[in-house]
Order: structure tokens, then C-alpha cells, then sequence
């Protein structure tokens, strides 16, 4: 791995719902990933790389989930998907089947993303994370998965310029990050507790309707 060579990002998402994501570095990346979740939402059993400008876009789909890493285009490829299969492990160990299908956007993020960066920083810095042993596994199998031209995903006039910042302050970026990401998931509670009062709204007026229409009729 180069000296410049990282994982940047890293989202789960069911379809297009955002579980939790991580981001060492600031740029237009969640927006493109945005896009692409919409694309190969009804996949499943997929694993596939995207090349975009200097950088490479990893996923594979399973369960219903989608374990996505954006890194620079130098990254191995085996390494993405072996953090890949890593996250896939320590998410489904994490939360049980029926609690990851009734989450809202950015239900596991606080929790979750903190284990993101954490493996996000083995694969890319510890060069134990590239041994043969710990790869072998995946060595052949990454082979065999297409590395295409995001133009084959993307409509036209869909691609935009991929920005990306990095940034040395990995920390203060970090905590950037995750109040942005704080404040996605409480405008999330925020719509659905609308819809629950918007709900119980209805159901409060049906059965003051229905008393009155009772009490009239006596």
C-alpha cells in the first residue's frame, strides 16, 4: 500500500437507507455513494468495483445489505473487500436480523461508525492487514469481481466531479463527520414521530366521531 493509499469511506445501507457511515476526509463521495445505493439497490449477492476519477467505489450486497468503501484507485482491491467481509461480520454480529430491517436512517451510526473507522485505519495503515494468511481467502475470489467505469452505472448527466479533501486531523474531521451524521438521524426521529402524531391524530378523531355520533343517537 502507498504511502497516500487509504479507505476513505465506508457506508451500510439497506437499499437506499443509510445505516451508518464513516468518512476520513470531506468532499462530494456521500453524494456519489448516494447515487449508486439508488443503483444497485435491488441487487443482492453482488460484488463489484467502480472506478470514479482517482478513486474506486467496492461493494458487495448480502442479506439485503449493502457494505460499501470508497478508496483511492491504488487501494488493492483484495484489502477493500477483505474490510468488506470484515464489516459484513462485526454488522451482523452487532444487530439481529429483525432489528436491522425495522431501522431508521442512521440507527446504528452511533454506535457503528466508530467501529468503521476503526477497522477503516487497519486495512489501510497496518500492514498485517495485507499478510497472505489474512487474505488468502479472498485473494482468488477478487479476481473474478468486474472493475467497471462508473459511466456504466451512472445515467448521463448523472456523473459529477468527485471532490475529495483530505485531511491530517483525522479527529476534528471525525467529529464533524458524526454530528452531521447525529443530526441526519434526529431530523429522521423527528419525520417519523411526526408520522405518529399525524397517526394518532386520526385515530383520537375517528373515535370522538364515532362516541358523538353514539350519543347523538341515544
Amino acid at each position: 500500500m502507498g504511502l497516500n493509499s487509504n479507505i476513505i469511506y465506508a457506508v451500510v445501507a439497506r437499499g437506499t437507507l443509510v445505516l451508518t457511515e464513516y468518512a476520513t476526509a470531506s468532499g462530494n463521495f456521500i453524494t456519489v455513494s448516494r447515487v449508486i445505493l439508488e443503483k444497485i439497490a435491488n441487487q443482492n449477492n453482488i460484488k463489484m468495483s467502480y472506478l470514479y476519477d482517482r478513486f474506486t467505489f467496492h461493494y458487495m450486497t448480502a442479506g439485503g445489505l449493502t457494505y460499501l468503501c470508497m478508496a483511492d484507485e491504488s487501494f488493492p482491491k483484495r484489502i477493500a473487500f477483505s474490510f468488506l467481509a470484515d464489516t459484513q461480520r462485526r454488522f451482523e454480529a452487532a444487530y439481529r436480523p429483525d432489528v436491522i430491517q425495522r431501522a431508521v436512517a442512521f440507527q446504528m451510526n452511533e454506535d457503528f461508525c466508530r467501529t468503521l473507522a476503526n477497522q477503516m485505519t487497519y486495512y489501510s495503515k497496518d500492514p498485517a492487514a495485507d499478510k497472505l494468511s489474512q487474505v488468502r481467502a479472498q485473494v482468488d475470489e477478487t479476481k473474478g469481481i468486474m472493475v467497471e467505469n462508473i459511466d456504466k452505472l451512472m445515467d448521463r448527466g448523472e456523473r459529477i466531479e468527485l471532490l475529495v479533501e483530505k485531511t491530517n486531523d483525522l479527529d476534528q474531521q471525525a467529529y464533524t463527520f458524526q454530528t452531521e451524521a447525529k443530526k441526519m438521524k434526529w431530523k429522521a426521529w423527528l419525520n417519523n414521530f411526526k408520522w405518529y402524531i399525524i397517526g394518532g391524530s386520526v385515530v383520537a378523531l375517528i373515535i370522538l366521531i364515532t362516541i358523538i355520533s353514539i350519543w347523538v343517537s341515544v
